[in-house]
C-alpha cells in the first residue's frame, strides 16, 4: 500500500488550527504523563548507575526502577499507531488514540535526546535530526560504519583554538573522534530504554520498539513538513486576496 502524500487532511486554516491544538494537546498530556512518572517514583530510596565517555566525566544516570517505569511509557506511546497509519487505516481512529506520533517525538526528546546533550557540552547544540538518521542507519544500513551515516549532517569548523586550521589529518582525526562520541552516547542512552539491543553477535541492532520509534520520528518529521507547506499555501492565497 503506497503511503499517503499528506499524513492529515487540510482544507482550509480552521482544519489547521484543529490539527495544531490537537499536537499541542497530545504533547502536553504525555509531557504529563512522563512528569508523573518522575513524582510517582521514590528516587531518595533507589541507587544509580554510572556511566562514562571518553574524555568526559562520569554521568549519573537514573535509577533503574525510574528508567523501565519510564521505558513503559515509551513503549505505550510507541505500539500506537503512527499518522501514516492512521491515514492509511482510518478505521483506527475509533479504535485507538490518533496523535500518539506526538507523544513519541515528546518522549524521545526528554528521555533520549536531553541526556545525550547533557553528557558533554559540546553536544548541546546537536540537532535532533541526527537521533532520527541514526535509527535509520540501523534499521536499514547504507554504510559501512555508524558514523559515516552521520557526517552529512553536521557542519564541522576545523579551527585550532588559536584560530588556524587543522590539517587534513587532524581534521580526519577529530570528525571521527567526535562523530563515535555522539554515535556511543545514543547507543548507551537508547539501550536503557529498550531501543537498541546488544550481542556479542550482532553488536548493538535495533529493536521492535525501537522501529517504532523510528516510524513516529519519521512521521513527526513529515508532519512539521506539510505544516510548513500548508501555512505558506494559505499565506499566499490571503496575499492574493
Amino acid at each position: 500500500m503506497k503511503p499517503p502524500k499528506d499524513l492529515v487532511k487540510i482544507n482550509n486554516t480552521e482544519d489547521l488550527k484543529k490539527i495544531l491544538l490537537a499536537q499541542q494537546v497530545i504533547t502536553t498530556q504525555a509531557k504529563v504523563e512522563l512528569l508523573r512518572v518522575a513524582s510517582e517514583t521514590e528516587m531518595e530510596t533507589l541507587g544509580l548507575s554510572l556511566i562514562s565517555l571518553p574524555n568526559s566525566p562520569t554521568i549519573d544516570f537514573r535509577a533503574q526502577e525510574f528508567v523501565d517505569a519510564e521505558k513503559l511509557l515509551l513503549e505505550k506511546y510507541a505500539k500506537y499507531p503512527t499518522l501514516t497509519e492512521y491515514a492509511l487505516m482510518p478505521h483506527l481512529y475509533d479504535l485507538v488514540k490518533w496523535g500518539a506520533t506526538f507523544g513519541v517525538t515528546l518522549i524521545v526528546g526528554e528521555l533520549i535526546i536531553e541526556q545525550v546533550r547533557s553528557l558533554r557540552p559540546v553536544f548541546k547544540t546537536l540537532p535532533r535530526r541526527l537521533y532520527r538518521v541514526l535509527l535509520s542507519e540501523m534499521n536499514n544500513p547504507t554504510h559501512k560504519y555508524l558514523i559515516d551515516c552521520l557526517t552529512e549532517y553536521l557542519d564541522f569548523n576545523f579551527l585550532k583554538p588559536d584560530g588556524t586550521t587543522l590539517s587534513t589529518e587532524e581534521k580526519l582525526k577529530f570528525r571521527t573522534s567526535f562523530l563515535k562520541d555522539i554515535v556511543e552516547a545514543f547507543l548507551i542512552v537508547s539501550l536503557q530504554y529498550g531501543v537498541v539491543e546488544i550481542s556479542e553477535e550482532r553488536g548493538y541492532f535495533l529493536t521492535d520498539i525501537g522501529r517504532r520509534v523510528l516510524l513516529h520520528l519519521l512521521d513527526s518529521e513529515k508532519f512539521v513538513l506539510q505544516m510548513t507547506e500548508v501555512q505558506k499555501r494559505f499565506k499566499l492565497q490571503e496575499e492574493e486576496k
